[in-house]
This record gives C-alpha cells, sequence and structure tokens, in this order.
C-alpha cells in the first residue's frame, strides 16, 4: 500500500465535487481504487516520453469517459538528483484554461526512481505506473 502521507494537495482556483480528510477511511478508499481499473475511466489525449537535459521527462494527459470537460495530466521528470526530480499532477481549469497542481508527490519510493539519465533507454512501463497513480488521485480529488 502508498503511504499517502507522503502526498500534498493544493487547491488554487480550482472548485472541487469533494473535501478530502485524510482519515483511515480516506486511505481505505484510495486502496479500494487502486485495485479497481481505473485506466479504463480515461482517454488518453497525449502522451511524450524523452531524454533532455540530463533527465527523462515525461508528460501524460487525459479525459474522463463520463466526464468530457474534465482534463487530468501528470508531469514526471527524472533527473540525476532526487531534489531536482518530481511527480506532479493537474487539472484543467475550464474557466482559465490553465493547469491547476492538485497533487504533488516526491521521486524517493516512485517506481521510476531507480531510472537514471544515463542510461539511453529507460523503461517507460516505471513512469506509467507512477502516472497511473497519480491519475487516480486526481480523479479522487475531482469527481
Amino acid at each position: 500500500m502508498r503511504r499517502v502521507d507522503s502526498m500534498m494537495i493544493i487547491y488554487p482556483s480550482l472548485t472541487v465535487n469533494c473535501v478530502i480528510s485524510w482519515s483511515l477511511n480516506q486511505s481505505a478508499v484510495l486502496t479500494n481504487l487502486q485495485d479497481a481499473d481505473i485506466m479504463n475511466e480515461v482517454i488518453t489525449l497525449g502522451k511524450e516520453f524523452y531524454l533532455e537535459s540530463q533527465s527523462w521527462h515525461y508528460d501524460l494527459t487525459v479525459g474522463l469517459a463520463d466526464e468530457p470537460t474534465v482534463k487530468l495530466r501528470v508531469t514526471i521528470e527524472r533527473n540525476a538528483y532526487d531534489f531536482q526530480s518530481s511527480m506532479i499532477g493537474y487539472a484543467l481549469d475550464q474557466n482559465s484554461l490553465s493547469w491547476n497542481r492538485l497533487v504533488v508527490k516526491p521521486i524517493k519510493g516512485a517506481h521510476c526512481e531507480s531510472v537514471s539519465y544515463v542510461d539511453e533507454w529507460a523503461d517507460q512501463s516505471l513512469f506509467d505506473i507512477d502516472a497511473r497513480a497519480i491519475i487516480e488521485q486526481l480523479i479522487l480529488i475531482v469527481t
């Protein structure tokens, strides 16, 4: 089970339809959601994965199948140093057409933590696993 307490949630000018409470019940909901096949509920709108400036960059943008106006985005940057690496989840604000940062997670403990910029090839599936976990958290926040 992932540690929920290592996550930071920020609400900049986004109206959310739920209240996040980090009780044991909410952790149980998150665990149950991870067991479901949540990726069947999203439509991939864009995906990039590349090496640039000594960092692996991963960018995934999805929409929700049942709520076409909801757009979510995950960016993962894996640098040689953990403190220069990041995993961030965003939701699109339909009014301002800007991405609002909702989930920020440290690279420590992530599946892609073992990826190095010195490698000419990186296992994209490790980034996919981390992105899926962030998408699941974003869905909990915005629906």
